[in-house]
């Protein structure tokens, strides 16, 4: 019978998930795992470092009126557009070199945490997905590979970009691939699970790395998402549910049709998926003491993530 390794997998957390794995494959229907992706798969967040790539690499379609329609004027939409005007206008080499490149790296990149201080995170949640109207889903697969090559094995550092209004705009870098994680999911596959992603991140960026980094086929991903067009062009209407806290829940309900025995989970994003647990919810401790608490009240499994295995290898080639 396939072995589940324990790598850097805490004592505790390593007997109880044998045990949970045990339970499960016991019984009469298939058992599903599901786990989140960023900060627990692997070390830091695809997401968000995808949407600094773009920016960085002038990505998103500021040609379209209905891009600049999902900025709010409050947020510096006017001023932001004018820096990317001019940018666009420059000659390709000369962009990165200018001081108006610099400025727009700070502002467009400090859009996100001005809507998320007004409104909270489940409405940021669903509005970061839809600033990707106007590209394809095998353009953002592309991207995202090249974000990837970039980040993975880069160094792990903060990057702090400062606005005009004084704000600070830190970018996290250097992902790493939790390698208790890309050997516990075949095993478990192995053991006759279902293996299942579930991720607040835009379906085709987390599907693109779960695929070629953890080998889960694309069917098996579920992220956040926009409505697509007739001509495999994204709009700006966001599928529901829209993947935070209950919003999970309702997706695994929706697409996967059966509860979890075990759901791997780092943030309060995951706290009501992880609660749906039958067998077993692991905590990938990051130091929230809050969730911390609730997660013994509820007799999850908690390892911290600092412990786990760290690999920059990722498994293959360019994107086809």
């Amino acid at each position: 019978m396939p072995q589940i390794e324990q790598l850097n997998w805490s004592d505790a957390v390593y007997t109880r998930l044998c045990d949970a794995v045990d339970r499960a494959v016991g019984g009469t229907e298939r058992p599903v795992a599901v786990f989140d992706f960023d900060n627990t798969c692997i070390f830091r967040d695809i997401g968000e470092l995808f949407s600094h790539y773009l920016i960085d690499e002038i990505g998103y379609r500021y040609e379209l009126d209905a891009f600049w329609q999902l900025i709010d004027p409050r947020d510096g939409r006017e001023h932001i557009r004018e820096l990317t005007e001019t940018l666009l206008a420059m000659p390709v080499d000369e962009r990165r070199t200018s001081d108006v490149y610099e400025q727009y790296l700070a502002e467009m990149g400090a859009i996100y945490a001005r809507k998320y201080v007004r409104e909270g995170a489940a409405p940021c949640y669903e509005w970061a997905v839809r600033l990707h109207v106007g590209m394809t889903p095998d353009e953002i697969r592309r991207q995202t590979v090249r974000a990837m090559e970039r980040e993975i094995g880069g160094d792990i550092e903060c990057e702090v970009r400062r606005t005009r209004r004084g704000e600070d705009v830190r970018i996290n870098h250097g992902i790493r691939i939790h390698e208790e994680f890309r050997r516990l999911m075949p095993a478990l596959e192995a053991l006759g699970f279902d293996v299942w992603v579930v991720s607040a991140t835009n379906q085709w960026t987390v599907e693109t790395f779960a695929e070629r980094a953890f080998d889960v086929p694309r069917e098996r991903v579920l992220g956040n998402r926009v409505c697509m067009g007739d001509d495999g062009v994204l709009g700006d209407e966001t599928c529901q549910p829209v993947l935070y806290r209950q919003g999970k829940v309702d997706i695994i309900a929706q697409e996967i049709g059966a509860q979890p025995a075990l759901v791997f989970g780092d943030s309060f994003t995951d706290f009501e998926m992880m609660c749906h647990a039958s067998e077993l919810a692991v905590l990938i401790d990051r130091g929230n003491d809050e969730l911390r608490r609730e997660a013994i009240e509820r007799s999850f499994a908690i390892q911290p993530q600092e412990r786990l295995t760290c690999s920059s290898e990722w498994g293959g080639a360019s994107f086809q």
